[in-house]
């Protein structure tokens, strides 16, 4: 969603970008809570995307569990850009 709103001479964009990330939950791989794999619902301009998805590859999770053993699933995360 983009809002842009004038403030005196700059203006202001403020947008939210959700992606949905694949949690690995292989047991005993060393990528136990890593970022396997990326969807985005709606592109940003800006190279926003692109810087979202770059950061949210760096982001090590704790694997779900089901039985008490680490299981692969997906969550969306939520970025909110503001631009002046």
């Amino acid at each position: 969603m983009h809002n842009p709103r004038h403030l005196g001479s700059s203006v202001l964009v403020s947008s939210l970008l959700y992606l949905s990330l694949l949690i690995s939950g292989l047991p005993g791989c060393s990528s136990d809570g890593e970022v396997k794999n990326i969807v985005v619902a709606k592109a940003l301009g800006y190279g926003l995307t692109t810087r979202a998805i770059r950061a949210a590859r760096q982001i090590k999770f704790q694997p779900a569990l089901k039985d008490d053993r680490p299981v692969s699933m997906y969550i969306q995360l939520e970025y909110n850009f503001h631009l002046y």
